[in-house]
């Protein structure tokens, strides 16, 4: 757990290892209290695996704000800055788009999110094989990432948490 926080500039925070990135994402979305009229702002640049997760929440009665990129796949930060509201709990953005190889600005972002109060999920299956990640410079709260797409074996991944404040998906033993 030690070498791959250092891996990703993560040695003051905390690592839970999953099966991979959807895991990790979906740790969060079943660790935090979501509550009717709370919002998700994400991109249409994501994976499934970073937007599936959010829209299914909009059965428990929590928006998913979805911004748009423009013709060439980059994210304007005006508009997801305009995407972040009051009710905003929490943006989830990829870091690298696995599609368009789009790099998302995630510490520009983690800046817009820090001053309203709101929590920032990045995907970093496709940035952490083909980029250096210092998620301690990103300044997110949540970074997730697959060990296969490393090299490494299938069924490894990683969820890094700044703090360890997500509710465990299953408790008892080790858990």
């Amino acid at each position: 757990r030690d070498a791959v926080k250092s891996f990703i500039g993560g040695e003051d925070g905390t690592l839970a290892v999953t099966r991979n990135t959807t895991e990790a994402i979906g740790a969060v979305v079943a660790g935090l209290a979501w509550q009717r009229g709370d919002r998700v702002v994400t991109t249409l640049l994501e994976h499934h695996s970073n937007l599936l997760p959010w829209l299914r929440l909009r059965e428990r009665g929590v928006a998913v704000d979805i911004v748009r990129p423009d013709a060439d796949g980059r994210l304007d930060l005006a508009d997801l800055e305009a995407a972040v509201r009051d009710e905003t709990r929490l943006v989830a953005v990829t870091h690298a788009s696995n599609v368009l190889g789009t790099v998302l600005p995630v510490r520009e972002i983690a800046g817009i999110c820090h001053d309203r109060g709101v929590r920032l999920l990045v995907d970093g299956a496709q940035s952490v094989p083909h980029l250096p990640v210092d998620v301690a410079d990103i300044g997110c709260d949540y970074f997730c990432f697959s060990g296969h797409k490393m090299l490494g074996p299938t069924g490894t991944g990683g969820l890094w948490m700044r703090r360890p404040d997500l509710e465990p998906l299953f408790v008892g033993g080790g858990a």
